[in-house]
């Protein structure tokens, strides 16, 4: 028996917990099966085996103490019992390894005694080996589940998690072997369902998933861009060798004819070869030039002299400049100068010859005739840019053109009508006004014109200027 007190509130509460110890409850047993005390002992098989199980003794006692039939052996059980024994073995079992337990029967006189050995197989025997019998099973019980939750967890997991980490390792693997897209299933790209929306499972890393398609698109049209490049540049060093060679075989032609010992040339004839063969060389140096420029403004090597210039009258200077040059003499440029003076950190020079590059565009590209206005105006409310505009009225161009227009060498060049034009006049006005931390935009359509558009940052005037403008 076990006694537990305690008090809460004022209140004691006692909680009495005992059980019946083995070596009683088969005593009870035996009396309850048992036949009738006598010089014999008949058990029945059920309770021997019990007896069998707990290493039980049992014996029968006469009026005087003396055994007069037994079942078992328990170990030192005594044939002949004095009542100071039976007591003192009943009390004391510890003492003696043995556990007693006792019954005297009134009306016969016999006393019946039941002995279990005090020893580990004897308490297991009882209830504490069938407690731990149930703690083993449900610990197993226990360890069983729990692996089998850490199976199902971890499949849960694994298809959870690393399901799209393999997924995005196998994008980026397709990335490297340059295939740029997200790896297909059977009904496309395997994160997306039906409706073009991220699985759930995917959701999780929904973020890295849309670096991810970021990623794949930038490099998708970089390669495009590199693919367009690359034959731009083929095509632009089959023009470039094309315009070298074509004055080169004039001048070697025209050289072959004047070292031949065959003909006498006349003076007008030598000064007329000798016209053609400048002619070409300066095509040739002018094409060097403009190709030693484009790549001086494209890598920012350039140097240029900036300084505060009226735009008004830097432009009506290149106007003019423009109109000497016999080929132009008969183009039709309008110039509209701004109201009031504009200024502007340029370098004079390169500013004017992307202007007449961009001038020389609109003459040559277009039907004779064409009318070309100019005009200079300040932009913007408040009017911290100066806008200098060429338009034009002629043949205009598609999309594609003027997407390209400001590509190297794009639209190819010739040197039958004379030696001005290059084919990199329009990438070199852009990287002039680039170059000016200016903006250019071209505006065009079939049959209605194109409009050319400079921004440049306007300066304040000079202290100078302003006093005279006042006078």
């Amino acid at each position: 028996m076990a006694v537990w007190i305690r008090q809460r509130g004022g209140v004691t509460y006692t909680l009495l917990y005992g059980v019946i110890p083995e070596e009683k409850r088969l005593l009870q047993m035996v009396m309850e099966t048992a036949g009738a005390p006598g010089p014999g002992l008949t058990l029945p098989p059920g309770l021997e085996d019990r007896l069998k199980e707990a290493d039980a003794a049992v014996q029968l006692l006469d009026p005087s103490g003396r055994q007069v039939a037994s079942f078992g052996s328990a170990g030192k059980v005594l044939a002949e019992y004095s009542l100071q024994e039976l007591a003192l073995r009943s009390v004391y079992g510890n003492r003696y390894d043995l556990k007693l337990a006792s019954h005297y029967d009134s009306r016969t006189q016999y006393t019946w005694v039941v002995t279990i050995p005090f020893h580990e197989k004897g308490v297991l025997a009882g209830v504490l080996k069938n407690e731990i019998g149930v703690m083993l099973v449900a610990l197993a019980g226990l360890l069983l589940t729990t692996l089998l939750l850490f199976l199902l967890l971890s499949l849960w997991y694994a298809n959870r998690f690393g399901g799209p980490v393999l997924h995005m390792i196998d994008w980026l693997q397709q990335l490297g072997r340059g295939q740029f897209r997200e790896p297909h299933g059977h009904r496309g790209p395997r994160s997306l369902d039906r409706k073009g929306r991220l699985q759930r499972r995917y959701r999780l890393f929904a973020d890295v998933f849309l670096s991810l398609r970021r990623l794949t698109g930038i490099l998708s049209r970089n390669e495009e861009m590199r693919a367009k490049l690359e034959q731009t540049r083929e095509e632009w060093i089959t023009g470039v060798s094309h315009d070298l060679k074509t004055p080169l075989t004039s001048i070697k032609g025209y050289s072959h004819m004047l070292e031949a010992p065959k003909y006498g040339w006349s003076a007008d004839e030598i000064r007329e070869f000798a016209g053609v063969i400048r002619e070409k060389a300066e095509y040739m140096e002018l094409l060097i030039d403009d190709l030693s420029l484009t790549y001086r403004l494209q890598n920012e090597a350039l140097p240029l002299e900036l300084r505060e210039t009226e735009l008004n009258d830097l432009t009506e200077i290149v106007i003019r400049r423009f109109r000497t040059n016999p080929r132009f003499a008969d183009a039709r440029i309008v110039f509209k100068p701004a109201s009031s003076p504009l200024f502007s950190q340029i370098d004079e020079r390169w500013l004017s010859r992307a202007i007449e590059n961009l001038l020389a565009n609109a003459v040559l590209h277009n039907p004779a005739g064409t009318d070309v206005e100019v005009s200079v105006a300040g932009d913007g409310e408040a009017e911290s840019f100066v806008r200098l505009e060429i338009r034009d009225n002629g043949g205009g161009m598609d999309e594609e053109t003027v997407g390209r227009l400001f590509e190297r060498y794009y639209r190819g060049t010739n040197t039958e009508g004379g030696s001005d034009g290059t084919g990199l006049g329009m990438a070199i006005a852009r990287q002039i006004v680039l170059a000016h931390h200016g903006n250019i935009r071209v505006g065009s359509e079939l049959g209605r014109g194109t409009v050319v558009t400079i921004w440049l940052r306007q300066a304040s005037p000079p202290v100078e200027a302003m006093q005279e403008d006042q006078v």
